[in-house]
């Protein structure tokens, strides 16, 4: 076991972070069973007792997750939920297959007869809770119905545009380049007092 041996009579200062502790984590984990609620246990130490018992509780049907270290956090963020990427549907391209509204793990994207927006807020699969954000609505299509996209449930992960069998849906960067009003605007720089 490791040590630390201390000499001399300067004051220690510092941090220390402290793991997790498995014989405190194994009980806790299966004590969670115990509840029909979500727990959520933090700190847990990474060792084989651990990694087993979250096999043998998953194989008793119990969800459990793990969380994001660093990189996979990084790598989720950076995958989903992309601001700057927007869904961009090609009315002409469309066959009205449906696989986008099968894959859209939101339930956003609806085909369904024109009328005006309060009708249309209604018919949409997934309900609309934020009547002040607005629906994408295509131009007709060769069946006469329209797509709709209530652009505040999407979460732009681009299924819809990998499993379109025509290219209609498509995934598009865009960049806003702010113009400044000129000279007259004050200066960023500061001065210190």
């Amino acid at each position: 076991m490791d040590k630390l041996v201390i000499r001399g009579g300067n004051p220690l200062t510092g941090t220390v972070r402290i793991s997790g502790a498995k014989n405190a984590a194994l009980p806790a984990m299966a004590a969670a069973l115990l509840t029909e609620e979500p727990v959520i246990l933090e700190n847990i130490p990474q060792v084989r007792d651990i990694v087993t018992e979250r096999n043998l509780l998953a194989a008793m049907g119990a969800e459990v997750e793990l969380g994001y270290d660093v990189k996979l956090a990084l790598g989720e963020a950076h995958r989903c939920l992309n601001c700057d990427v927007q869904t961009v549907f090609t009315t002409s391209l469309c066959i009205e297959c449906d696989a986008c509204v099968d894959i859209c793990p939101m339930d956003c994207i609806t085909f369904t007869e024109n009328g005006d927006e309060a009708d249309l807020r209604q018919r949409l699969k997934a309900p609309s809770v934020h009547p002040d954000q607005d629906l994408y609505v295509s131009s007709d299509l060769k069946t006469g119905r329209v797509m709709v996209k209530d652009e505040d449930v999407c979460l732009h992960c681009g299924l819809c545009a990998e499993r379109c069998p025509t290219g209609a849906w498509d995934m598009q960067k865009y960049l806003i380049d702010m113009t400044y009003a000129g000279t007259s605007c004050p200066s960023k720089s500061r001065s210190a007092a």
